[in-house]
């Protein structure tokens, strides 16, 4: 799995001009966004990485994919500090933090990291598969 990361301006129009993009080539994705000082940020999970890719080249984003690793946790306080503490440790660093599954007890993490495998180590236990349909 591939978290996609896409900056664009912080403008009207600009969430419905990329989730169209990825609609027109039939891509379903679980996304988050934030806008600060005029900038806009997206980030996501697509269901046809490929389709994704494609739909974002021919609208002219410019993107960053990042591979993720997907975690579960127990919906309860101090979670996502425990694992980000987990990988800070090990110079880590978090590209992404996307809940990509949210039940009454428990939540699914896709993290974006920039050394894959030393994340795999340091979160070995916790460590799920999960694949967006």
């Amino acid at each position: 799995m591939k978290i996609f990361i896409v900056q664009a301006k912080n403008r009207s129009g600009e969430m419905a001009t990329l989730t169209g993009a990825l609609s027109s080539k039939k891509v379903n994705i679980l996304i988050t966004a934030l806008g600060v000082n005029g900038q806009g940020v997206a980030a996501f999970v697509a269901s046809d990485e490929d389709a994704a890719q494609t739909a974002l080249k021919d609208s002219g984003y410019e993107f960053k994919t990042f591979p993720a690793l997907t975690v579960k946790l127990a919906d309860t306080p101090g979670q996502a500090g425990e694992i980000t503490r987990l990988l800070g440790d090990q110079g880590i660093n978090i590209e992404c933090f996307l809940p990509v599954r949210v039940t009454d007890d428990e939540v699914i993490v896709a993290l974006g990291v920039d050394k894959i495998e030393d994340a795999r180590k340091a979160l070995n236990d916790k460590i799920v598969e999960y694949t967006y349909r």
